[in-house]
């Protein structure tokens, strides 16, 4: 616990000569911190260990430090390292497994000094380890500070699923679907298909292109070029989708859902025999607030 003041625990560490695993600023706050767990992970042992320490010798070890932003904010800071001499480190991505490189230097000491950003409620894993315990990962990841931003918010066409027929809709800029005048989709619950053609140019072959949907209210799949990419439902609320361009024009399809609540709140409003839902226990009640849906701020191409 802490002595007295905002450093008091690390001063009192310095003086016993400890330090910390990793050094980093970060708020106290349990709406803004930053937590992280680090494990040290011998070679030989577990499936786990054995899987990690694929091509290396039984004498290799991993350093693995997983790091949660729980922060509205973006995470974006210069991190030391200890006991990393003549390390690599890498970021493992928790929603597809991609292992991407991160640039690191090393400081007086000789521990890996590098910078990590996270996006607000991301998490993911930082593995330090020995360059020959595992072939180099090919993909680098990062800083945002390069990234170059696309936006593709106009013109799209939505393609509202109702309970018994389909209703088109052209959005010249996206918008929360609770903000339409027509109640069948200011109260829709369910899918939303939206459909836009854009156009990219020849992208370098050491960059990634990423897909970013900003304000998203649930999750969506994703469809390239008539190809499935993947499904979006949580931060950095982002996905690869290098794989699936073309130079020139791309069609891009996205499929949202959001929950059942604001459809609920408008049966409340209409007589039961024009109802499409039913709880035996209510669930919500008139005047309830409704939901944000949709894509609400911006659909985005990162190139990195």
């Amino acid at each position: 616990a802490r002595v007295s003041g905002d450093y008091a625990l690390q001063n009192f560490l310095d003086s016993l000569g400890l330090q910390p695993d990793v050094r980093f600023h970060s708020a106290n706050l349990p709406e803004n911190r930053l937590f992280f767990a680090h494990r040290y992970v011998e070679a030989a042992g577990t499936m786990v260990s054995r899987a990690l320490a694929f091509g290396s010798n039984a004498r290799e070890h991993f350093d693995i430090y997983f790091f949660s932003n729980h922060s509205p904010e973006t995470f974006s800071q210069e991190m030391v390292f200890r006991d990393s001499q003549g390390k690599v480190a890498e970021f493992w991505s928790p929603l597809d497994a991609r292992r991407y490189r991160l640039q690191s230097s090393e400081n007086e000491d000789g521990n890996l000094q590098l910078r990590l950003s996270l996006a607000p409620d991301e998490s993911g894993f930082v593995v330090l380890r020995h360059p020959n315990a595992m072939p180099l990962a090919s993909l680098y990841h990062s800083d945002n500070h390069s990234d170059i931003v696309i936006a593709i918010n106009d013109d799209w066409q939505v393609d509202f699923l109702l309970a018994k027929d389909t209703l088109s809709l052209m959005m010249p800029k996206l918008c929360d679907w609770t903000l339409l005048d027509d109640e069948r989709l200011k109260y829709h619950s369910g899918r939303a298909i939206y459909h836009r053609f854009f156009n990219v140019a020849k992208i370098a072959e050491n960059r990634r292109v990423f897909l970013r949907l900003s304000g998203l209210h649930a999750a969506a799949s994703l469809r390239i070029n008539g190809q499935e990419v993947g499904f979006i439902w949580c931060s950095p609320w982002e996905i690869d989708v290098t794989d699936y361009l073309k130079e020139g024009q791309n069609a891009l399809e996205i499929q949202v859902v959001n929950q059942l609540c604001n459809r609920m709140i408008g049966d409340l409003y209409l007589p039961e025999n024009e109802r499409t839902t039913f709880a035996t226990t209510p669930i919500v009640k008139p005047g309830d607030q409704l939901l944000p849906a949709g894509i609400t701020d911006a659909v985005e191409l990162i190139i990195r």
